[in-house]
């Protein structure tokens, strides 16, 4: 073929690929935001919140005008000269005309009337040519008024000289004789803070340095005599140099308040040595007609720029309008002119600047927006205005031109409705009419009343905003950059006034907020918080899905506005230009979201926004929405539209609902009595069977906030709270979600808490029995264990880690010599490093896991205590809750291990405790009195079963009095524990009034050998950090103080229980009994306690000594423990009584003073809530949300490389599987690459593989031998390169990539990997391993998407239990569980059976169980495979022989479709593939060589059976057709043993994914491989030094002819070697593809 041609057809290829790409969707798995993110909320910015906040919420108004006017009109001041002609206008007053006393009240009153257009109801007093004192009463007057509000100062100084460089302004004399100067030091005395003043003089500037010399001058005179008062004070309080100016007065009592001054605000109309412009066409005030008309000044500059001034001889009465009302030409004019001028502020100014000038205050926004104005107008004639803050310059911008183009238009307007050319638009119906006189209309409708010259006009000639909106929706649609927002965002706001375009406006507002938290941080730092605020009066329901999205977001950024959705519709809302009516009807705002959540019409996805919204309401139980929303049937809302099929249809909808169900009742007794009486726990808590794990572990966090709730402790809340917490357990904690599983811990803290008594006595009652048991790890031995977990270069091993290691080294070697241990009993590399020199290169050093001796005697004991449990017969609910916990502290997980972990650790100190205290008892209580009041116990009321002697004299021995007290112990528990209210719980005291005594033993302790008394345990370590994991149970003192009996409620001040108290408990008569001054002491040794609940505060007078040391106990006795009986926690008037020493105050005022403080916390409720702070706005309007969603979380696109690599592989792999089908003998004649010993330590027993699977893109191999797993490259080169170098008769040495523990760095973890499995090979390749008892985990190898390289570390993503809650049936000859899996990419299902009686079908996504498939036999399945994309069979393999076909399409029970006998023995390997959709070939093998082959359509009997056991050469001459049956059932039973244990067997069957090609590995060192019609393909004989001994595992790559087979070496190792065919083929072309396949 020609180069041409060559090109023609790559071209070609490249189009179809690109054709296809879009097709190129494959399914990935555990890929969800809970596996890739950690758990955790919205890193918070209080910054950035506290800007909008502070100048947003903090609103000040200006509530007084001083108008100071210095003119003397017809006085020229000695200091100015004006020309002829100049400007004469004051205020739009010519003061020529009329009188000039007259014209000077003209002018004051022209003026007012400006301010007033801004602020209404501000008090204004004017000062016409004032005296000093007159301008000094004012300015008092006025700050005594206004408080702490702000004052206008505005100074008029045109008839007076200009300011002094020394800080005067001048005024005049009563009989204006000469003029007098006014300090502005004075000026801000009298003015105070804060303030703003208007300078509108020749050289202003001068006043403004003056006024900011004299601010310092102040500040300085506060701080002089602030250092006075303190150094004549005496007894001042300490004060720390942080402490701050303002702070330290504070702290002294400084009577005067700090000058502000600094902050007041200051607006200068010239710099210094500037004169004000005198353009005879200009007002004589132009500062101040920019300020206070900026409208008007507008279109004068215009025309006079344009020569057109004789049009509108007065400006002001010509221009029609109101100011306020934006239907009119004035109206709009200055809705513009507010949309501009706050864009060009919002984009040259920072953040906070902007809130304090242009959204504080009305008054000072306004006079801004003039300003900037001023700045433009005025710097055109020479004046550059100044103001204090300073800004930055505006008067180039471009948006001034926008402003021209619209005066433009209103000129034109005017003019043409001045020359008779009359427009008017009138408003018909829903249509409009238009009448000019260029066109003429002849209607049927008289329009007479509607064209008077009084009608309101609406302005349609002005696009201004039409353009803007389009401007913003073409920003949203490209021009989207991070932390940048759009320049007409301020437009937009100013256009959610407007009811026309308000619906728009809206929708493009929500987009822009859908950005992020950024967008939304820039919206309410630009003031929409307001404009929302007041829309929500509006019940347009166009508006309702839009504004109720920008609420969701604004809650998600900032909880905190909680608060203004329960205020009435109508109160202040502080919007500032939005001045609306107050509507009659006032309802509160937080009912807009409740009537929206309640609306029949609003579909469901958007019902997904007001329940986010409603349930932020709850916010850190913001006490008010709590009680509004109880009163209002909140509960019975939500409860409602959870049993709705439609609304609750939405993942996100029924997450929400949860939520704010939980948020609701926590911590609120009114509405957790809601929820018990109209049961709505009971419809939560079916929402633990939901398919999404978020809505589960929502539902287990509502669940957990009703049970959290302590205001009420009676019998029938303690009894729901079990009740609730029995149920959580029994369906959660093997729930397949780690999310769910940490949420129960959180839940289960409460109950642990309420019920700590009871835990901790069967905690001690178990550990007793637990150490009776032998341990599995001997104490001597757990000190260290070294476990492989990894690849480290050694220029990475620091030089610490060197010497920490050897420093445990020496540790190791000193305790085993203290043992009288053989120090050559560990090798060094035991302690240091696992090395092999003869593969891995002296640069590679394993990195170790080290666990301590505390963390493994913990795990041992959690375990003998589960077993306990386990086995007993009748399992109470505190007994089963219990056992939850220990459960989950061997979670694999280990952030769920260690929060299970700190709740035991909270039950076993409380046990340390009191047994501490039992032993103190004994060891200080004489036989006698011991005796007397076991008597005591036994007639009063007792029901112990008492031992009595040999004598038979009815006298106790020493044995039988402890164990009657052990007896009437299990007694009180019972009565305990089934009483529901007097489940004792954990209390708390202070011992400050005393000694506090030395720290209690920890909760685990190691088995011990000691007789003679209970050792202390050691101190439990859980090594890792967490939130409120490490739970330091020791308080500022460093301890725990536990009280026996009922648990004191946090409110009450207790002190420390005497010990007469615990002697009445042995009489129950109630009866006090002296035992002696030595028992007048504590309650053994105390701490204080940081955890919940509160500490409570002794009571005056009381002390706590030191405890009492206990004496060993007297010989023979032995050491038990009891409790006292459990007082009551509440008596009948809802107070409680604690012995004779307690108190009955107010529990709830106390309980809400103190709230609770977790023991373990989770962050899952705020991260649920940043998907608000993300975009979501297409997941809630999309038509389908839910299935949208779901395809985006298991589908993804599969890359570029990742589909040629596959291409080149599927054709390598194609050539490959034709040389072996025209040349068999070929395979096996060749090993590509060699095995790979794996490392063994010295002492230890053989390792094994017992799975090992290839990744599907990459050349590497996964392997296992049950502890670690290893990541193994097999091809040194890259595909398409000469392989001879590795592909000698010997063989090449594979590369260690990775390598990693099962047991992840978890020490709880005690489950070994028996399956390997590869997902998502595609895209996000991850692999999965299973174990033999059940448990399943998820690894991230982090390899790179588009290259075979590694990113970090692998992590564990998640761990579930497909089989927990199936029992294990018992066979002989089976040790422990069997399970066996077999997984499906495109479904993404998992099936695991075992030695159980179904087959589960777990799915992935949901990560629960979709389906169970009895099994139909007791024996157990040890093969599975199932075919799902076609024939969606499932065929299971048994022990007995039998093989069974299920199709899942069927009914549970009617889904065995084909059980098929023909096998007697073990079935080793079952395999059902699809050759096409209509064609399906099931195959099974079993130990005793019998291998069959079967189509489902003809199942009575097998198209093809081999014995495998027969030797190749002589099954060569007896094939026969390839569909025909092979009589082998006489070879099977003559002579040959398979299967028996006296000859050869089968171990394991492997079908290949892609070629109908399979490999069985046989006991007598040998693979062989059968393609489908039962032909040897090829027999893999033993070679050289290095024999296949026992190849037990065997695994295909997915796409290639490589067979990878584990097996024993001579020297014991364990091997792993991969066979294939030979690398130089007759096939032409082969060659050519793979160097192709290689440059991809």
């Amino acid at each position: 073929m020609s180069t041409h041609e060559d090109s023609v057809v790559e071209e070609a290829e490249s189009d179809l690929e690109s054709m296809e790409r879009s097709e190129n969707v494959v399914a990935r798995y555990f890929q969800e935001a809970r596996h890739t993110e950690e758990i955790v909320g919205m890193p918070e910015d209080p910054e950035e919140r506290n800007v909008w906040r502070k100048y947003g919420k903090e609103r000040m108004k200006t509530v007084s005008v001083a108008l100071i006017l210095c003119l003397h009109l017809g006085v020229d001041p000695p200091d100015k000269q004006r020309p002829q002609p100049c400007a004469k206008l004051e205020a739009w007053v010519d003061p020529s005309v009329g009188q000039t006393n007259k014209a000077t009240v003209k002018i004051a009153a022209s003026l007012q009337k400006a301010y007033e257009r801004w602020q209404p109801r501000a008090r204004y007093k004017i000062a016409a040519d004032p005296t000093v004192e007159e301008v000094r009463r004012i300015c008092v007057g006025l700050r005594r008024n206004a408080r702490e509000e702000r004052i206008l100062f505005h100074y008029n100084g045109h008839g007076v000289p200009k300011p002094t460089a020394n800080g005067e302004i001048w005024v005049f004399n009563r009989n204006f004789t000469q003029y007098i100067p006014l300090s502005v030091f004075d000026l801000q005395g009298w003015m105070d803070a804060p303030s703003i003043y208007v300078w509108d003089c020749d050289s202003a500037e001068t006043v403004v340095n003056s006024f900011n010399r004299f601010a310092g001058d102040h500040e300085k005179e506060w701080t002089t005599e602030l250092d006075d008062f303190q150094e004549k004070q005496d007894g001042l309080p300490p004060l720390s140099s942080n402490m701050g100016l303002d702070e330290q007065a504070e702290a002294v009592k400084f009577p005067k308040k700090r000058p502000r001054f600094k902050d007041c605000i200051q607006l200068a109309a010239c710099k210094v040595d500037e004169r004000l412009p005198m353009h005879p066409e200009l007002p004589a005030d132009l500062f101040t007609s920019c300020l206070t008309t900026p409208i008007h000044m507008s279109i004068q500059w215009y025309l006079i720029r344009n020569n057109k001034t004789h049009y509108f001889p007065n400006l002001i009465e010509d221009i029609p309008g109101v100011l306020t009302d934006r239907r009119t030409l004035l109206g709009e004019l200055n809705w513009i002119f507010t949309a501009i001028t706050d864009t060009m502020a919002w984009n040259a100014l920072p953040r906070d600047v902007f809130q304090r000038l242009f959204r504080q205050d009305l008054l000072l926004s306004s006079l801004f927006r003039s300003f900037l104005l001023a700045e433009r107008i005025m710097g055109a004639y020479g004046c550059n205005v100044v103001s204090c803050p300073r800004l930055p310059s505006t008067a180039d911008h471009p948006l001034w031109e926008s402003w021209e183009y619209t005066i433009d238009l209103c000129i034109s307007h005017l003019i043409s409705q001045m020359n008779g050319e009359e427009n008017i638009v009138c408003p018909l119906g829903r249509d409009y009419f238009f009448k000019s006189n260029l066109m003429q209309l002849n209607t049927l409708l008289d329009l007479s009343s509607l064209m008077k010259t009084d009608v309101i006009q609406d302005s349609q000639y002005n696009s201004f905003f039409i353009e803007q909106l389009r401007a913003f929706e073409v920003w949203l649609e490209y021009g989207v950059e991070k932390k940048k927002p759009p320049q007409q965002l301020p437009v937009v706001l100013q256009v959610l006034l407007s009811q026309v375009y308000r619906v728009r406006a809206l929708e493009l507002l929500a987009r822009f907020l859908d950005h992020g938290q950024w967008a939304v941080g820039y919206a309410l730092s630009v003031g929409i918080f307001p404009y929302v605020l007041k829309l929500l009066q509006s019940n347009t329901r166009e508006l309702k899905p839009s504004l109720a999205f920008i609420w969701a977001k604004i809650l998600a950024v900032d909880p905190g506005c909680q608060a203004e959705l329960f205020k009435e519709n109508g109160e202040e809302s502080r919007m500032g230009s939005m001045n609306a009516r107050t509507r009659e009807k006032k309802e509160l705002r937080y009912f807009y979201f409740v009537k929206m959540l309640n609306d029949p019409l609003t579909p469901p996805r958007q019902k997904v926004v007001p329940a986010f919204v409603l349930a932020t309401l709850f916010h850190n139980n913001y006490r008010t929405a709590q009680e509004i929303l109880t009163e209002q049937g909140y509960v019975n809302l939500c409860t409602e539209l959870l049993t709705d099929p439609i609304a609750s249809s939405s993942r996100l909808f029924k997450l929400w609902i949860l939520i704010g169900l939980g948020r609701l009742w926590a911590d609120y007794n009114n509405a957790r009595w809601q929820a018990v009486r109209l049961v709505a726990y009971a419809k939560v808590e079916a929402e633990l069977d939901d398919e999404s794990p978020e809505v589960r572990a929502a539902a287990v966090y509502a669940l957990g906030c009703l049970v959290k709730n302590r205001a009420d402790k009676s019998e029938h809340a303690l009894v729901m709270s079990q009740q609730l917490c029995d149920s959580l357990c029994s369906k959660c904690t093997r729930d397949g979600a780690h999310i769910v599983r940490e949420e129960l811990l959180v839940a289960l803290q409460y109950f642990v808490c309420d019920a700590s008594s009871a835990l901790a006595n069967l905690h001690r009652r178990l550990r007793e029995k637990a150490r009776l048991i032998p341990s599995r790890v001997e104490e001597e031995e757990v000190d260290i264990i070294l476990v492989e977990t990894g690849v480290a270069d050694e220029s990475t091993t620091s030089a610490m880690e060197k010497s920490w290691i050897s420093a445990r080294s020496d540790r190791l070697s000193k305790s085993r010599q203290r043992n009288n241990a053989s120090e050559s009993s560990v090798a060094i590399e035991e302690l240091i490093f696992s090395m092999r020199a003869a593969e891995v290169s002296a640069a590679n050093l394993r990195v170790q896991y080290m666990f301590n001796s505390e963390d493994v005697a913990c795990r041992e004991e959690s375990i003998k205590m589960l077993n306990i449990l386990e086995s007993q017969n009748f399992v109470g609910p505190t007994e089963r809750i219990l056992m939850a916990v220990l459960r989950l502290v061997l979670d694999p997980i280990e952030r769920v291990s260690r929060m299970a972990r700190v709740l035991v650790r909270y039950i076993a100190q409380l046990s340390d405790r009191k047994e501490q205290h039992h032993r103190d008892i004994i060891s200080n209580a004489s036989f006698a009195d011991l005796s007397t009041r076991f008597n005591n116990a036994a007639i009063g009321g007792g029901t112990p079963n008492r031992k009595r002697n040999n004598a038979g004299n009815g006298n106790h021995t020493v044995t039988g009095i402890f164990e009657g007290l052990q007896n009437m112990e299990k007694d009180e528990e019972i009565s305990s524990t089934e009483g529901g209210s007097s489940l004792p719980g954990p209390s708390h005291e202070n011992g400050n009034n005393g000694t506090i005594s030395p720290p209690p033993p920890p909760s685990f302790r190691p088995p011990s050998s000691s007789s003679s008394h209970v050792p202390h345990p050691r101190p439990f370590n859980a090594h890792h950090q967490h939130a409120k994991d490490d739970l330091d149970l020791t308080g500022p003192t460093g301890g725990v103080t536990f009280t026996v009996g009922s648990p004191q409620p946090a409110s009450i001040a207790l002190s420390t229980t005497p010990i007469e108290n615990v002697g009445n408990a042995f009489g129950r008569n109630g009866g006090v009994t002296s035992v002696g001054n030595s028992l007048n002491t504590p309650l053994g040794p105390t701490r204080k306690m940081s955890a919940p609940p509160m500490m409570s505060t002794p009571k005056p007078g009381v002390s706590t000594p030191s405890a009492v040391r206990p004496r060993p106990n007297p010989e023979g006795f032995p050491v038990t423990g009891w409790d006292t009986i459990s007082v009551p926690k509440r008596t009948p008037f809802g107070k409680r009584d604690i012995g004779n020493k307690s108190k009955r105050i107010n529990e709830e005022t106390e309980t809400e003073a103190k709230p609770w403080e977790d023991l373990v916390e989770t962050k899952f409720v705020p991260w649920c809530a940043r998907v608000f702070t993300e975009p979501i706005l297409d997941l809630i309007q999309s038509e389908d949300a839910d299935c949208a969603n779901e395809a985006v979380l298991t589908q993804a696109n599969a890359t570029d490389w990742a589909i040629h690599y596959e291409e080149g592989l599927r054709q390598l792999g194609s050539d490959e599987f034709a040389m072996i089908r025209d040349k068999p003998e070929l395979m096996g004649e060749q090993r590509w690459y060699h095995r790979r010993e794996h490392s063994i330590p010295p002492g230890s027993s053989t390792r094994k593989i017992v799975s090992c699977v290839f990744s599907m893109l990459r050349p590497y191999v996964y392997c296992t031998d049950g502890n670690n797993i290893e990541m193994l490259q097999y091809e040194t080169a890259q595909l398409g390169m000469s392989l001879s170098s590795s592909s000698s008769s010997t063989g090449g040495r594979m590369t260690l990539v990775n390598s990693f523990p099962v047991h992840a760095g978890n020490a709880f973890s005690v489950d070994s990997a028996s399956w390997l499995e590869v997902i998502n090979p595609m895209s996000t390749e991850m692999l999965l391993s299973g174990s033999a008892d059940g448990v399943v985990k998820v690894w991230d190898v982090h390899l790179n998407v588009h290259s075979h390289e590694m990113e970090k570390e692998t992590s564990l993503i998640t761990a579930a239990f497909p089989l927990a809650d199936q029992s294990r049936t018992v066979e002989k000859g089976i040790k422990g569980p069997i399970t066996v899996y077999d997984w499906n990419q495109s479904s993404g299902v998992l099936l695991c059976s075992g030695n159980v009686r179904v087959c589960r079908v777990w799915d992935a996504h949901t990560e629960r169980s979709k389906q169970d498939i009895p099994t139909g036999r007791r024996t157990a399945v040890v093969s599975m495979s199932a075919e799902l994309e076609h024939s969606h069979l499932i065929a299971l393999g048994f022990r007995d022989g039998a093989v069974h076909v299920h199709d899942t399409r069927m009914p549970t029970a009617e889904s065995r479709i084909m059980a098929l006998g023909e096998h007697t023995r073990t079935i080793v390997g079952v395999s059902v593939k699809s050759e096409a959709e209509s064609r399906c070939l099931l195959s099974a093998a079993s130990s005793d060589g019998l291998l069959c082959v079967w189509e489902p359509r003809m199942y009575q009997e097998p198209v093809v059976n081999v014995n495998i056991l027969e030797d190749p050469l002589t099954l060569a001459h007896q094939q026969q057709g390839p569909h025909q049956k092979r009589s082998s059932y006489e070879s099977l039973g003559g002579g040959g043993g398979g299967g028996n244990g006296m000859g050869p067997s089968v171990l394991s069957m492997r079908m290949h994914d892609s070629a109908q090609i399979l490999a069985c590995s046989l006991s007598s060192a040998t693979v062989r491989v059968y393609d489908i019609s039962g032909r040897v393909v090829a027999p893999l004989r033993p070679w050289g030094a290095a024999p296949l001994l026992r190849p037990t595992v065997t695994a295909f790559h997915p796409r290639r002819a490589l067979l990878a087979v584990s097996h024993g070496a001579t020297n014991g190792d364990a091997c792993l070697s991969i066979f294939g065919p030979p690398e130089k083929t007759a096939r032409g072309g082969r060659e050519e593809r793979r160097e192709r396949l290689g440059r991809r």
